[in-house]
């Protein structure tokens, strides 16, 4: 912790919160770290999906083939690939091939509307994209060369399966992965392989990650936390087990089958988003269900309460960890961590409705500032800047973006250096751990009373029948700012929307109660398995 008592920009006075530097080996890339994997452990499964099993052995040689063929159509560094496949153990090599020929891969998840799918390709230039035979239709417009991997393989079997010689540097591309715009039009931020690699030193510390854990995947192919347990596995000699849906993108994936997989593969760690976790816990808890046997949970891309935090803890063991991870593709995925062993009084019922982020993992920098680039005071708000070398080069043919939101960090002396807007707003609280309060434009103001709609969202989140809510302050037909929450039940559960104001009551003054409660049976959500906003239904008193 630090304490200042004057905030004027000065070299070497605003100093990054709780940072810790490692020392940690970047000068690699992932291919070379993957292809050590398979010198120590060749006949290890890599990959296990829908039953059928790759070895790092047969990883590497499909991928180093496919790699030689890429190379033929001119993939090199700094060279793009779209990877667009549904779930399937292909979808590890051709990461990999793009990998091992120099290349930047870009995946897209298939179920994209083909209009974003054409601007994605018209954006990032692909070299070629790869896919498979039942999506080639989707890609039939572009002039590149569409190559499926489960009818064209015959193409490249023949080619030469050992490692290929190219040389790639630790500041070269590694991938390109698209988020969404607030213009509307899709960013995509461009990670190195020093971005990548510092990101998986620091979760090997943390989380002790070995060759010998079993990572499962929920994830859509277009997030980042994809990326993330593609390299967190494959870099590591562990075994990836992919989920057999895809939870992100559809509503009715069966639970229970996750739960069986989870148990047939004895996975031992597992990052699952807010929305996914939440399922998997309804599950457990109607059917008494332990969650004993997982090492890791990891819990991410939105709000976590510290409430259900408590209360996931009572089916895992006690050396179970669940952390609550915060970060975003811009900074390789994860910048801060939190567990319960953090807090000085966990069972403390004031932070039972907050949503705690914890500290930095190692080598991230991360700094509160306020609106003049100072540093706020311990216990306000601010909004988290971050540094270090997770920070990504920027956004592919959006210069002024890049320049808006990756600054020169005024406190360093290297003028190469720079740090990332985030603009998201935390405080630290007295225990020493960073408090999430939400997106700075997700700010609203009621009756010239400033709100923050975290702050509505988690006294929502305690009535126990709500399991998920989303609160936006939106124009009315007088065109006054008022508050309107979205919520959903638990399963075979319903509420009253009055009894649900008069709980309010209690926790909230009354400026802040919503106007308007919309029930929902389950939230919209976009590619990434996030709640996407501008598909909530509008309430007829709204604009």
């Amino acid at each position: 912790m630090y304490s200042e008592s004057s905030y004027k920009i000065e070299i070497g006075m605003t100093k990054p919160w709780k940072f810790q530097k490692r020392d940690y080996i970047t000068n690699t890339t992932l291919p070379h770290l993957f292809e050590t994997q398979v010198l120590l452990y060749p006949r290890s499964t890599a990959v296990v999906f829908k039953g059928k099993r790759l070895t790092y052995n047969e990883l590497n040689i499909k991928a180093n083939q496919l790699a030689r063929y890429l190379v033929t159509l001119g993939v090199g560094l700094e060279k793009t690939v779209i990877v667009s496949l549904d779930r399937s153990y292909e979808v590890y090599i051709a990461l990999m091939a793009v990998q091992k020929a120099g290349g930047v891969y870009v995946p897209i998840e298939p179920l994209n509307p083909e209009s974003r799918l054409k601007f994605l390709v018209e954006d990032c230039k692909p070299i070629v994209i790869l896919t498979q035979s039942t999506m080639k239709n989707k890609f039939k417009n572009c002039k590149q060369e569409v190559f499926c991997l489960d009818t064209d393989w015959s193409k490249i079997e023949d080619k030469n399966e050992q490692n290929l010689n190219v040389d790639i540097g630790e500041d070269n591309l590694s991938d390109l992965i698209y988020t969404s715009g607030s213009t509307g039009l899709p960013k995509g931020v461009q990670s190195t392989h020093k971005n990548r690699i510092n990101a998986l030193n620091a979760w090997k510390e943390i989380y002790k990650l070995t060759h010998e854990d079993i990572l499962f995947q929920t994830t859509s192919l277009g997030f980042d936390v994809f990326t993330a347990d593609y390299t967190r596995s494959l870099c590591l000699g562990a075994t990836m087990v992919p989920s057999e849906e895809n939870f992100t993108m559809t509503q009715n994936a069966s639970i229970d089958r996750m739960y069986e997989l989870l148990i047939e593969e004895k996975v031992t760690f597992a990052e699952f988003n807010v929305t996914t976790i939440r399922k998997l816990f309804s599950f457990v808890k109607a059917n008494n269900k332990p969650l004993d046997f997982l090492r890791i949970i990891v819990v991410g891309a939105d709000a976590w309460y510290l409430t259900e935090d408590k209360e996931l803890c009572e089916y895992c063991h006690d050396k179970t960890k669940v952390i609550n991870s915060y970060g975003m593709t811009e900074e390789a995925v994860d910048s801060t961590y939190f567990d319960r062993s953090m807090l000085k009084n966990p069972n403390d019922p004031i932070l039972n409705n907050k949503s705690l982020i914890g500290i930095p993992f190692p080598n991230t920098k991360i700094y509160l500032l306020n609106d003049k680039l100072q540093s706020v005071k311990e216990g306000e708000i601010g909004t988290m800047y971050f540094g270090g070398p997770n920070t990504a080069r920027g956004y592919l043919n959006r210069l002024e973006l890049t320049q808006q939101r990756f600054i020169k960090n005024p406190f360093v002396k290297n003028n190469n250096e720079k740090i990332y807007n985030s603009g998201d707003l935390a405080r630290v609280i007295e225990d020493g751990v960073l408090e999430f309060l939400g997106r700075v434009d997700f700010q609203v103001e009621i009756n010239s009373k400033r709100v923050e709609v975290n702050e509505v969202e988690a006294a929502i989140h305690e009535h126990p029948l709500v399991r998920e809510v989303l609160v936006s302050g939106l124009k009315n037909t007088s065109k006054d700012t008022v508050l309107v929450a979205y919520i959903s039940c638990h399963k075979n559960k319903k509420i009253d929307t009055g009894e649900l104001r008069s709980f309010l009551t209690e926790k909230l003054p009354s400026y802040m109660i919503p106007t308007i409660i919309k029930v929902l049976d389950t939230f919209p959500l976009n590619a990434n398995g996030k709640v996407d906003r501008k598909m909530l239904p509008i309430p007829d008193e709204i604009v």
